[in-house]
């Protein structure tokens, strides 16, 4: 398997135990090394309730939303 795929199958391990901080790291991780982009990050975030349920995937989108967060303000601090 690809190390994309790698990453897509333990992310979703770890949000089925909803071990919150362990998904930030995988997300961060991904995003910095460009497996992943934003936009593949909030299609897993979608199909999430469908798979782990909606409380699970409630704590992980709230994770990624705060990632994209600091994301756009550093962004926003770098054009400044």
């Amino acid at each position: 398997m690809s190390v994309r795929d790698r990453r897509l199958v333990t992310i979703g391990i770890i949000a089925s135990q909803a071990e919150e901080t362990t998904f930030e790291i995988q997300i961060r991780a991904a995003l910095h090394k460009g497996e992943l982009s934003r936009e593949d990050v909030q299609e897993i975030v979608i199909l999430l309730p469908y798979y782990i349920g909606y409380p699970k995937a409630t704590r992980m989108r709230a994770v990624t939303q705060r990632i994209f967060a600091e994301m756009d303000k550093a962004k926003a601090a770098s054009a400044a």
